[in-house]
């Protein structure tokens, strides 16, 4: 009786499934959008420890890169003996340098980034990034026998803009010898 369509009790029972339908699915949309307003940004002071973290574990790596790149390069100074075993040693040296800087500017934007100086983190990756290519450009020239003094000049200046960023964003603690 009941059952008949188009009887009452039918009319009442899929009145009330399509209102627990809207329901749900108002449910899930208002759950939705307060998980995504709960999951902020992690403070400053929270993703420069992350930062930190990283330096500590990455920098060490990097200054044994930067000095083994140091003393390849020292030894193709003018009055040395230097053949392509020797250049290619040297830009090898440059190039892991590049490649470990490179790795750790990944680790970094892998973090999960604060809303506050978000200017100030940008430009450091940039400057970090800055690094890297100079060395590797450095690489390029020292194996093909091209190095200028004016690529050196762009290291240092890339390691300037990198410390001061260091500096500024009070990463001194683990990063300071990145860019020493």
């Amino acid at each position: 009786m009941s059952s008949e369509p188009g009887s009452r009790g039918s009319r009442l029972r899929s009145q009330i499934a399509w209102w627990l339908g809207i329901s749900s699915a108002i449910i899930g949309i208002l759950a939705f959008f307060l998980t995504q307003c709960a999951n902020k940004s992690p403070s400053f002071n929270q993703w420069k420890a992350k930062a930190i973290a990283a330096c500590n574990q990455e920098v060490p790596g990097i200054v044994e890169a930067d000095w083994k790149s140091i003393n390849t390069f020292r030894r193709l100074q003018p009055g040395n003996s230097v053949g392509s075993v020797e250049r290619e040693e040297a830009a090898s040296a440059k190039r892991q340098f590049d490649m470990a800087v490179q790795h750790l500017v990944g680790t970094w934007r892998a973090l999960e980034q604060p809303d506050e100086r978000q200017e100030e983190i940008k430009t450091m990756y940039e400057d970090a990034m800055a690094l890297a290519i100079t060395y590797g450009d450095s690489a390029e020239a020292v194996r093909s026998n091209t190095y200028k003094d004016e690529l050196y000049d762009n290291e240092e200046k890339a390691r300037v803009d990198l410390r001061n960023d260091i500096k500024s964003l009070d990463l001194e603690n683990g990063c300071s010898s990145l860019a020493a």
